[in-house]
C-alpha cells in the first residue's frame, strides 16, 4: 500500500468511526506502528486530525464541516468514475470552444481528454490544469490573479486579470452537497 493509499484510507477509517488507533491500523496495513504515527503526525500538520495517546481523534472543525483534503488524495479518490465523467465531459468540447475549468479533481480528469484539440481556451484557476496543457501549442490558458491555495493547488482572490470572454461550457465539481452547508 501507498503513503497516499494508507493516509486515505486512516482519513476514511476516522471518518466512519471518529477515531483510530495505532496498533489496529499497523495491524490492518500490515506496516509498523512506527509507520503508523508518522503517518498521524503528517495528517495532523495538514490539519486533518488530531492525535491522541495510542491513536487520532477527528479534528472538531467550525460547523462541523470537513477539512479540504490535498489535491493528490483527492485526485486519487475515485479515479475510475473521474476517468470515465473526464472522458464524456470532454465529448461535449467541440473545436474552438472556450471553457471554464474549476480546481476540482473531476475538472483535472478532462485534460489528458482535451490535449487533441488543435484550438481551445481554458478559463481555470487551477495550477494543476495550466500546467497540463503547458505542451499543447493551439491550447490558449487563463488563468486569474491572487493568491496561491495550496491545498487545492489553486488560485483564489478576484479575477481582475482575465480579460472579458464568452464561454461555451463549463465543467465544476462540487466536494459535497448537504442540507446544513448546500454545495461545497
Amino acid at each position: 500500500m501507498f503513503v497516499t493509499e494508507r493516509r486515505r484510507a486512516i482519513l476514511e477509517k476516522l471518518k466512519t468511526n471518529g477515531r483510530v488507533f495505532v496498533n489496529e491500523l499497523s495491524e490492518e496495513m500490515c506496516v509498523s506502528a512506527v509507520t503508523i504515527r508518522q503517518d498521524l503526525r503528517a495528517l495532523e500538520i495538514e490539519g486533518l486530525l488530531e492525535r491522541t495517546y495510542g491513536g487520532a481523534v477527528r479534528k472538531l472543525l467550525t460547523a462541523d464541516f470537513p477539512p479540504e483534503l490535498p489535491f493528490d488524495l483527492r485526485s486519487a479518490h475515485n479515479r475510475h468514475a473521474k476517468t470515465v465523467i473526464g472522458a464524456a465531459a470532454a465529448a461535449m468540447v467541440k473545436e474552438g470552444y472556450s471553457i471554464a475549468l474549476d480546481t476540482s479533481t473531476t475538472a483535472f480528469a478532462l485534460v489528458p481528454f482535451l490535449k487533441h484539440f488543435k484550438k481551445l481556451t481554458i478559463v481555470t484557476n487551477s495550477l494543476a490544469i495550466a500546467q497540463g496543457f503547458i505542451n499543447q501549442s493551439g491550447i490558449e490558458i487563463l488563468v486569474p490573479g491572487g493568491r496561491l491555495k495550496k491545498e487545492t493547488l489553486s488560485i483564489v482572490g478576484q479575477p481582475d486579470a482575465l480579460p472579458s470572454i464568452n464561454l461555451n461550457i463549463g465543467f465544476f465539481g462540487a466536494g459535497g452537497v448537504s442540507l446544513q452547508g448546500g454545495v461545497s
